[in-house]
């Protein structure tokens, strides 16, 4: 059996994939540490101890254990209260600057608020 071999840059890191025939392999030696996140929950914390270090599989086991670990991540980032980078917006008016578009000397900014 012949092996076809290469390697992808991904984020900073190595990949590896091998095409075994019509099986092809995806190596991940850094693979654990891309699902770490800030304040899990102790649920999260549980799955990620169990995550392996390095990741040795087809494609289609990759995808289905990237949906399942997203779900658990965003079940802990829910958990944390934190809102939504969508959500950060002020609650009850926005402030706009409105800068002049002409270089002059005089340069004013005026605010409005939105409504």
């Amino acid at each position: 059996m012949s092996f076809s071999q290469r390697d992808f840059l991904l984020s900073s890191r190595r990949v590896r994939l091998l095409d075994a025939g019509s099986k092809r392999v995806i190596i991940d030696t850094d693979f654990s540490s891309q699902f770490v996140i800030a304040r899990p929950s102790d649920e999260y914390q549980a799955i990620l101890a169990e995550i392996p270090p390095v990741f040795v599989g087809t494609k289609d086991e990759l995808h289905k254990f990237l949906h399942l670990i997203s779900l658990a991540m965003k079940r802990s980032l829910k958990a944390s209260h934190a809102p939504s980078l969508a959500e950060t917006r002020l609650p009850h008016r926005e402030v706009v600057l409105a800068i002049p578009e002409n270089n002059q000397s005089n340069r004013q900014c005026s605010v409005r608020h939105a409504a």
